[in-house]
């Protein structure tokens, strides 16, 4: 029998958790009872290969290493710090706009937003 290290923590009346070899992989549950058969399956998955293990699941596509010149998160800041947009409307009048993302929002890309269209969908 081998033995399986895990990290799991309460918040409120939820229990969370995740194998220390593995820590991408997060579970939650009722009680703790709960969290370890979510923990089990986790193992499961893993054993099965129906989850990655560790490995590198970044596709071609979005792999940046290559790319000169690009910083991460370049934009981000000025971006949640808000911009201005002017709108010239068709009769020629202009108007102007002040746009924010509201404290803890995420933004997403449109293929992102189309999986995840709401915080429900990303429990």
């Amino acid at each position: 029998m081998s033995t399986v290290e895990y990290t799991y923590w309460r918040d409120g009346d939820t229990f969370l958790g995740f194998l220390n070899d593995h820590p991408d992989y997060w579970t939650q549950a009722g009680t703790k009872l709960e969290l370890i058969e979510n923990i089990k399956d986790i193992l499961e998955d893993i054993a099965s290969g129906e989850v990655m293990s560790g490995q590198d699941d970044m596709l071609p596509e979005y792999d940046f290493a290559g790319m000169k010149g690009g910083v991460r998160g370049k934009y981000a800041s000025a971006y949640r710090e808000g911009h201005t947009v002017e709108i010239r409307k068709a009769d020629g009048t202009t108007s102007t706009e002040y746009f924010r993302l509201t404290d803890g929002a995420v933004l997403l890309e449109p293929d992102v937003r189309e999986h995840f269209p709401d915080s429900e969908a990303v429990v």
